[in-house]
């Protein structure tokens, strides 16, 4: 690879990784990754939007609290008792409620638990303008109950088949507080003035149509138009409390008005000793399933693809070259027998390997002499042999003591005075 062909290469990396950069962290959002940076209201969420503020409370407080993250089919399995639960919905959600959910919902229903659902209508948070506002439909399907809107209501009973626009939508200068007061005495609003939500749009006022074959008491009504703002209705054994407000209980709105002490009536009154308090995160987007349409509608998935193939690319094309493979020759005895030794040498301390040395040597002249394998006796026969040295013999016993002793010994001298001994014995 020549030296241009590698700047060239190192210059379209540096430019893939740039590009990749900016589009994955610089380039303006889309809706849906605008969606994904407000806070949601689940039970995890720690931001102005979330429940973790009432989780903690209800949790400090004695009660058991779940967050439900699979489809109401599974409520039975995740409540503690068949009654005396409370399930807490906030809509507009995520995702849609379907057909043998709302089937599941009225089963547990009717053996007596609590459905709350917190519907965004009367306030505006910002995270229910992220998924299209109002979500009737939800909330038809979660109560049996319908909205209207003012222009619709006035289009209606006026006979217009055409309904006026409504009004549309638009972002306030600053969030704005809407209140709800109770209509009359009840346990849920005992000593509670006025419930608040927080609006941060403008929105339309939305009347309970109430269909003929269902009832629904009003609880309470909005400061400001009149209009009611909550509402309950009877399922079997069970109950649903319909809120027109989404944002009462999140961890921004509790501590406003009388909220906490609406909280505090909410659940001591509809959950039993053994009931549990239940968060609706699944239908927020938080599931434990594994949403795989998601990660494949994610274009940050084909954009960074898009990437790692231009870059290799670019490899491939400006940064290699074809060479003749080179062919390694086989490494000689002498080389293996060097590299051994050379590892030997860094692992091995000098007193065992002088040791080894001297056990070996004993080992080998008895085993070719067959002499006995006692040390003590090889020596012995070794210092009357006529034609062994006794200065060898001297130093070779002061070196294998200084080694047993672990001190520091000349192994190439050691072994030369071996191999002359060695050489002496015939």
């Amino acid at each position: 690879m020549n030296t241009s062909a590698t700047r060239m290469a190192s210059v379209l990396a540096a430019l893939a990784a740039a590009l990749l950069f900016f589009l994955m962290f610089l380039l303006p959002r889309s809706p849906e990754r605008a969606r994904e940076a407000i806070s949601r209201p689940v039970s995890s969420e720690s931001r102005s939007n979330g429940y973790l503020l009432l989780q903690r409370w209800l949790q400090d407080s004695g009660f058991e609290v779940r967050a439900l993250r699979s489809p109401y089919t599974s409520l039975g399995e995740i409540a503690g008792a068949d009654h005396g639960n409370l399930l807490l919905v906030t809509l507009p959600g995520a995702r849609p409620i379907r057909t043998d959910e709302q089937l599941a919902l009225e089963r547990w229903l009717r053996n007596g638990n609590t459905l709350v659902v917190m519907a965004a209508l009367t306030d505006a948070p910002d995270w229910s303008q992220a998924f299209g506002g109002v979500a009737l439909a939800d909330i038809a399907a979660l109560t049996g109950l319908d909205f209207e809107s003012t222009t619709q209501r006035e289009s209606r009973l006026a006979g217009r088949r055409t309904v006026r626009p409504a009004p549309s939508v638009e972002l306030l200068a600053r969030p704005q507080e809407r209140r709800m007061v109770p209509r009359q005495p009840h346990p849920l609003f005992d000593r509670v003035g006025a419930v608040a939500g927080v609006a941060d749009y403008t929105q339309q006022d939305w009347l309970l149509r109430v269909p003929f074959d269902s009832f629904a008491a009003e609880l309470a009504a909005d400061s400001g138009s009149g209009i009611g703002t909550a509402f309950v209705k009877l399922v079997g054994k069970g109950k649903i409390l319909l809120l027109t407000m989404g944002s009462p209980l999140t961890n921004r709105a509790i501590e406003r008005a009388d909220n906490a002490r609406f909280a505090a009536n909410l659940f001591a009154a509809n959950v039993a000793p053994a009931g549990v308090v239940i968060f609706d995160d699944a239908h927020q987007g938080v599931a434990d399933t594994y949403d795989a349409a998601s990660f494949y509608a994610d274009p940050r998935l084909y954009l960074s693809i898009l990437v790692l193939l231009l870059t290799w690319f670019s490899w491939v094309v400006g940064g290699t070259a074809l060479v003749l493979p080179v062919r390694i020759e086989a490494p000689a005895q002498a080389d293996l027998l060097n590299a051994s030794a050379a590892f030997l040498a860094r692992v091995v301390r000098p007193a065992d390997a002088a040791v080894t040395l001297v056990q070996q040597f004993v080992r080998s002249v008895s085993t070719r002499l067959r002499l006995a394998p006692d040390p003590q006796s090889f020596w012995q026969w070794l210092a009357r042999h006529p034609r062994v040295a006794s200065a060898d013999l001297a130093r070779v016993s002061s070196m294998a003591r200084t080694a047993g002793s672990g001190g520091k010994v000349d192994l190439l001298r050691l072994r030369n005075l071996l191999v002359k001994i060695d050489r002496q014995i015939p």
